[in-house]
This record gives C-alpha cells, sequence and structure tokens, in this order.
C-alpha cells in the first residue's frame, strides 16, 4: 500500500487531506505501540483525525470480512466493488454479497483485540477493521507453531491473492477518504444500525438479569429516532454541497461536523468502573 502511494507521489499526486502510515510494534503485549502513540498525539487526532483503517491479519482464506464503525460500511462496500476477488470471479464485493446472501454486506460492529482500539474507544476516531478469512471464519493455525509465511505461501493465500486484494480494498478507501470533496462518512446507516441494535440490548440485559428485569428502552430509542432525522437532513445537505457552486466554507464546516460526530460518542470520564479512563 506504501508502495502503491509512493508510486503516485512520483508522478505529482498529492492528497487534499494528510495520509499517515503506521506499522506498530508490541499488539500482542497489550495494544502498546499504537495506544502509546495514539496517546501521545492525542489532541492533533482530536482535532483531525477523519479515520482509522486497520489491517491486523492481511488474509488467512478467500472471503472478505470486515468490521467497522457504522459511519463507514458504505466506504468500504463502494472500495470493494472496485477490486477483483482473489476467488478470480467479479469483484470482491460481488462475492461478498454471495456469500452474505445480501445485496447489502453487513459490516461487523468494532469492540477491541487490535489496534483500532485506542483510536476508536478512546479518541472517537470513525475506525474499520479488514481481512480476508477462510470459509466458515476458523483459522486453526493461528499463533501456532505452524502459523508461519511458507504455510501462505504454500497453503493459505498461494501467489498472496487475498492479501493483495485486502490491500487494494485499504488503499483505495484511504484514496477515498483522503480525497473526495465530500468526506464519506454515511450516519444514515449508523442510526440504521442503532436502531437494529436496541433489541439486542434489551435481550442481552433479560439474558443477564432475568426476565423480570424491566429495562426502559424508550429514550435511547427517541434517541436513535431523532439522529435518523438529522441524518437523514444531512445526506440531503451533502447533494447540495455537491454542486460546484458550493463555497469552500460550508464545504468545510460540513466536513468538521462530520468528522467530529464520532467523537460526540465518548463519555468524557470513561466508562463505569474503568479507572483508567482508557475505554470511553
Amino acid at each position: 500500500v506504501v508502495k502503491g502511494f509512493g508510486q503516485l507521489a512520483l508522478y505529482g499526486w498529492k492528497p487534499r487531506r494528510t495520509i499517515v502510515f503506521a506499522s506498530w510494534d508490541a499488539e500482542e503485549q497489550g495494544l502498546i505501540g499504537s495506544t502509546e502513540w495514539a496517546e501521545e498525539h492525542a489532541d492533533w487526532l482530536t482535532k483531525n483525525a477523519i479515520a482509522y483503517l486497520n489491517v491486523d491479519i492481511a488474509a488467512t482464506g478467500l472471503e472478505f470480512e470486515c468490521a467497522a464503525t457504522p459511519s463507514l460500511a458504505a466506504a468500504v462496500r463502494e472500495a470493494a466493488a472496485q477490486v477483483p476477488s482473489p476467488t478470480g470471479n467479479g469483484t470482491v464485493l460481488d462475492r461478498w454479497v454471495e456469500t452474505s446472501k445480501s445485496s447489502t454486506p453487513a459490516v461487523d460492529p468494532l469492540g477491541s483485540g487490535s489496534d483500532f482500539t485506542p483510536f476508536l474507544q478512546h479518541l472517537g476516531i470513525a475506525s474499520v477493521d479488514m481481512t480476508h478469512r477462510p470459509k466458515g471464519g476458523a483459522y486453526g493455525l493461528y499463533h501456532s507453531a505452524y502459523d508461519s509465511f511458507d504455510y501462505m505461501r504454500r497453503f493459505g493465500d498461494p501467489g498472496f491473492k487475498a492479501s493483495l486484494a485486502t490491500a487494494r480494498i485499504l488503499g483505495t478507501l484511504a484514496l477515498d477518504i483522503a480525497n473526495t470533496k465530500l468526506l464519506p462518512l454515511n450516519f444514515s446507516e449508523y442510526a440504521h444500525a442503532l436502531h437494529t441494535r436496541v433489541p439486542s440490548l434489551v435481550a442481552k440485559s433479560v439474558a443477564l438479569c432475568g426476565a423480570s428485569f424491566d429495562l426502559d428502552v424508550s429514550p435511547l430509542q427517541a434517541a436513535v429516532a431523532k439522529f435518523l432525522t438529522s441524518a437523514v437532513e444531512v445526506e440531503v445537505e451533502r447533494q447540495t454541497l455537491l454542486s460546484p457552486t458550493a463555497s469552500a466554507l460550508s464545504v468545510n464546516d460540513f466536513n468538521s461536523r462530520l468528522m467530529m460526530t464520532e467523537r460526540r460518542f465518548l463519555n468524557p470520564t470513561g466508562l463505569p468502573a474503568r479507572t483508567a479512563g482508557g475505554f470511553k
């Protein structure tokens, strides 16, 4: 990916927005490299970072899999539509649609466990994590003595076609975020994701606390409905700002509001019972 962007730079290309490439140390020891860097540059990231794109394991199979903040889901699908599938048939999106049995493949929610954690959970930066996995998702050699370059070369990803597909999606998505006039952050999809997860919250509460536990989610449902209304208004505004006559001031204001929306989900004091305040 970095070499590809380097070639573009050699031809005189410059992105509209800054792109920072990073390779982290000590992920397995507790996300140390990424966390230390994110904490050290927290003020700059909070003011300027649009998105964090993560690849932990580029490929262990041929099936594309992605987890992201919902605002980036549509952009991921658009990037996947531009990359040939490592199966040799169609694009990555075509294959994703086929395996998911949906014309709009779902993007999973992000949790923790990889280097996106400090950027999303601590700083509120929209994030994505992508890979290619075996059919069924299982990779039985993970962290074993057999989890080697030789295995990947011979069996896991012969020709490194899936690894290349992941890299191409990552690069295409980075190009999109760095270059488009209006940031490709879609909050209508975010609102729909929140709406579908409220029943899941209720079900988990019952499972943890028993059927007699009365959880009133009506304030949450009202907030989600209000968020959806605002998201629709934002998309209407986006169409207006696509006009060549839109002022630079209006475009910059719009992009700034999109970028900062994820930050508004943070709890400044951190999650309850997490005294260090790392997860917000």
